[in-house]
């Protein structure tokens, strides 16, 4: 009913924002990340996703946010790879560490993985890691992109010891773009990301313990 009303409010109402389709997806996997850290060497890497609404009852690994129709109901959007957000990320990452020298080896984890169980497994496959956790990232859009997110990374050196650490976190809101909301807010996320992750990966803390 939800959507034979949003289609005929679209027909009728030219005012409003354009109908959208029911199904988006934004592409992660393919942005580029420039970090400042170089160095050479075996480092495993990790991303986590641990944002509470990530379950079988609310949202699937793959959500990444809403786009809201004409009369801003909510559908949700997911990776355009149809991997878990975790394993975009993870790709993205290792992409930027190893043209900066690294010898990259991933690590997949699952939303249902405790952090510990994640940092052990790192730890035992040797030398030095990373790990990202996703406590929250979701993208809301209408007529305006709304971000609400929550980055955390750690460098352990081969024993455990945190090496280094950083955090972003916050929200942040770009205006969209009335005649196409859509093409608007799968530009606006990766867009985010992009800024978000660098700022995450590129603390001085994170640069010091990846040399």
């Amino acid at each position: 009913m939800r959507r034979i009303l949003a289609a005929a409010l679209c027909s009728l109402a030219s005012l409003l924002p354009a109908c959208i389709p029911y199904a988006s997806t934004h592409e992660y996997e393919d942005i580029g990340l420039t970090l400042t850290a170089r160095g050479s060497g075996r480092l495993s890497v990790a991303v986590l996703d641990a944002r509470p609404y990530v379950n079988p009852s609310e949202k699937t690994p793959k959500f990444v946010g809403v786009q809201r129709d004409a009369i801003g109901l909510p559908f949700n959007v997911e990776t355009h790879s149809g991997r878990p957000f975790a394993d975009d990320c993870l790709l993205v990452i290792t992409r930027a560490l190893q043209s900066r020298g690294f010898e990259t080896a991933s690590v997949l984890t699952s939303n249902r993985d405790a952090p510990d169980a994640v940092r052990q497994r790192l730890l035992a496959s040797g030398g030095r890691s990373l790990l990202v956790r996703i406590v929250d990232w979701k993208l809301d859009s209408y007529d305006s992109s709304k971000l609400s997110f929550d980055l955390d990374a750690q460098v352990l050196s081969a024993g455990g010891e945190v090496l280094g650490r950083s955090r972003v976190l916050g929200a942040s809101e770009v205006k969209g773009n009335g005649l196409d909301p859509v093409g608007f807010a799968k530009l606006a996320g990766p867009t985010l990301f992009k800024a978000k992750a660098e700022e995450l990966l590129n603390d001085p803390a994170i640069v010091a313990g990846l040399k």
